[in-house]
Formats: C-alpha cells, sequence, structure tokens
C-alpha cells in the first residue's frame, strides 16, 4: 500500500514534486503487489506520458525490483 501511495503523491505534487514518471514506477510496482487500484491509477497516468516517459518509468520499476528496493524514491 506504501507504493500505491508513494504513486499519488508524485502523481498530485502532494509533498513532492509532481512527477508522473515516478507515479508511474510506484504504480507499476504496487500493481505487481497485488493492489487492484495501482492498475486504474496507472492507466489514468499513462495518458499524459510520452512512450519515453512509460518507457524509463518501466526501467525504473525494474532497476528497483533488481536493487530489492535500495535506493529507489
Amino acid at each position: 500500500m506504501a507504493q500505491f501511495n508513494l504513486g499519488v503523491h508524485y502523481g498530485n505534487g502532494e509533498g513532492v514534486t509532481k512527477d508522473s514518471v515516478r507515479a508511474y514506477m510506484w504504480f507499476t510496482l504496487a500493481s505487481e503487489s497485488g493492489i487492484a487500484s495501482a492498475i486504474k491509477s496507472r492507466m489514468i497516468i499513462e495518458k499524459r506520458m510520452t512512450i519515453q516517459q512509460i518507457g524509463q518509468a518501466q526501467q525504473m520499476a525494474r532497476d528497483c525490483q533488481q536493487h530489492k528496493f535500495n535506493g529507489c524514491y
């Protein structure tokens, strides 16, 4: 659930700089952890992103998982 909450904060710019790439990354990780609402949120934010941004977010999510979530932000 914390991953989903981070996605919301980055998506809305709540307490952090608004960042669709980071929001997408956190929604991706949350959806892979079984948070159903993260899938819907990721689909919404995806609509305002470029293909390059989506690719970057997907790579960031893979890197985060490979590093066992160390250094993810």
